[in-house]
């Protein structure tokens, strides 16, 4: 007759399986944990946006300004990067803005530019397609469309530890800094678009976003449409491979729009917003001619995908 389990000491007790382990005690778990309900679900979703509310709440910037130097697109993306490497490094947070000379394209880091642009189109109109180094879909960019960037030392538990976190706090303080300017709400849709709604009630986008994250810092960086021209974008883009749900199938023309705003304005609202307290002087100008050299300035960098 087998010993039953009464007579066994813990050690020799059976598992739930029915095994044993010499020399050992185990409390038999049930075979299926109980499920959240909706209730704690909710609450516990409740929860996490008032600690990330509270966290932003603790956390203040004083960055510095920089000053882009005049430069083509390639040259620019190659600021940025070295700009985030310095951040990286140990220096303090930093923001920009830069006004495109000449039209261009770019393309996300892991886009295919033959899906994402009309190649032979750009070509003809003399519009380059680049790659960056953040991740994000594909603008055009030039005259009119105001680059902004920031790079930012990322804080473990801080608002920028996570991809979501980082986008939930920088697109936030950007909505509430050109609020005023603007005179009207914007609003955070998609993942990383700002917006304003239109005559119709939906809303219109005028700003994508991306971000970048290396070990200590991030670039967060996007465009800001003030006057950019939209005629030829149907020409030199097709729709996008990705859209977010809010867009609704429109066409570029019916999805953007242009803030007409002054662009000194904007870029004292940005500095405002980012408590900006002084010029950054010393430009990392051999970190810019490595990324140029390494990346930017290379076509094959640009056409790898």
């Amino acid at each position: 007759m087998p010993q039953s389990d009464k007579g066994r000491s813990a050690a020799e007790a059976p598992l739930c399986n029915g095994e044993q382990v010499a020399g050992r005690a185990f409390i038999p778990l049930p075979a299926r944990l109980p499920r959240p309900t909706p209730k704690r679900r909710r609450a516990a979703a409740v929860q996490s946006a008032v600690l990330a509310v509270l966290r932003d709440a603790r956390h203040t910037w004083a960055v510095l300004q920089v000053s882009i130097p005049e430069c083509d697109p390639p040259g620019f993306l190659a600021w940025e990067e070295a700009l985030l490497d310095l951040v990286d490094a140990g220096a303090e947070d930093l923001v920009w803005c830069w006004d495109p000379p000449v039209p261009f394209v770019v393309v996300g880091y892991g886009q295919s530019r033959a899906r994402e642009a009309h190649l032979e189109a750009c070509a003809r109109a003399g519009v380059p397609v680049l790659r960056r180094g953040s991740g994000g879909g594909t603008v055009l960019q030039g005259p009119g469309g105001l680059s902004y960037g920031l790079a930012l030392r990322i804080e473990p538990g801080g608002p920028l530890d996570t991809i979501t976190g980082a986008n939930r706090s920088i697109l936030s303080r950007m909505a509430s800094a050109l609020e005023p300017l603007l005179g009207r709400p914007v609003f955070v849709d998609g993942h990383t678009d700002l917006t304003v709604a239109g005559p119709d009630g939906r809303h219109l986008k005028f700003s994508g976003n991306a971000q970048r994250r290396k070990r200590h810092a991030l670039l967060f960086h996007g465009t800001l449409l003030l006057s950019l021209d939209f005629s030829r974008m149907s020409e030199l883009l097709p729709p996008p491979s990705w859209e977010p749900e809010y867009r609704s199938g429109r066409t570029h023309r019916d999805f953007l729009i242009n803030l007409g705003v002054d662009p000194a304005a904007v870029r004292q609202a940005i500095c405002a917003g980012w408590s900006v307290r002084g010029e950054f002087m010393t430009l990392p100008t051999e970190g810019h001619r490595q990324c140029m050299e390494s990346r930017y300035g290379r076509s094959e960098w640009h056409a790898r995908r």
